[in-house]
């Protein structure tokens, strides 16, 4: 009877917390419903293993980081994380959990608890027989103390929304000093990420070349890259690539703006 009193109560109490996947979710930078197509339908759940591989794989397939949720929980249902998606419109959950240890106690449940006793009178009173019964009720409480053990998990959850047909495909960045004594020169963008299917690898570019010219205008910066792009979207334009130390040159049919 205690026990099941006690399961009713922590039942309610957990349903009465707050989404841990909306407590403790995290944004990406500055992403826009612009810079993805928002889902309005039940987002796909994939349970993930290695990060950094699964995100590598969510880029290559055209799907861009909306955010994270990140935290240390007994168990937790994964239709939060699904609840969260949907807040965000986003295509994907990639969702993880790793057991880290368990926590063990007791907790007081205190419940009220009556005593009744009988007192019986029997005796002699002016010369007659007298019987008599009385009961006392006594109020108090009980206390019990339910053991309990919990076993705690980390849990992430990746949200990503899926992105519109990439003008060129390709997610790159800025080589890093060593990288650019690597390269030998401090021009160029190094290639992160293809996107499949996209005109980046169609032209068969690779993760790990780097990008020296666009149209014929030289790739110092993230700026260059995305004016040059803007200005020869839907156009075939001719790339200047630098892989494994060699130069050559790549046609690439870029797709217009979305």
């Amino acid at each position: 009877m205690l026990h099941s009193l006690w399961l009713l109560v922590l039942l309610v109490v957990l349903q009465g917390c707050v989404n841990p996947y909306t407590r403790f979710y995290t944004p990406a930078d500055l992403v826009t419903s612009t810079q993805f197509v928002p889902s309005t339908g039940e987002p796909k759940v994939i349970r993930g293993g290695n990060r950094e591989a699964d995100d590598l794989a969510m880029m290559e397939s055209g799907h861009r980081l909306l955010g994270y949720s990140s935290f240390n929980s007994g168990s937790v249902a994964e239709d939060g994380a699904v609840d969260q998606a949907k807040t965000l419109g986003a295509a994907v959950v990639v969702v993880y959990s790793r057991f880290t240890h368990s926590v063990s106690g007791s907790m007081p449940l205190t419940l009220p608890s009556t005593e009744n006793s009988t007192t019986t009178v029997s005796g002699m009173a002016g010369g007659r027989p007298v019987y008599g019964t009385a009961t006392t009720t006594t109020y108090g409480t009980t206390t019990t103390h339910i053991p309990y053990t919990v076993n705690r998990s980390d849990y992430i959850a990746t949200y990503w929304g899926k992105l519109p047909p990439p003008v060129f495909g390709a997610f790159v960045r800025e080589p890093k000093p060593e990288e650019r004594r690597q390269i030998g020169s401090n021009t160029g963008l190094l290639i992160t990420v293809v996107v499949k299917g996209s005109p980046a690898f169609s032209a068969d570019l690779f993760r790990g070349d780097v990008i020296k010219s666009i149209a014929g205008t030289p790739i110092r910066d993230l700026q260059d890259f995305s004016s040059t792009l803007s200005r020869s979207a839907g156009q075939a334009v001719d790339l200047t690539i630098l892989r494994e130390g060699k130069e050559f040159q790549k046609t690439v049919h870029l797709n217009r703006r979305p």
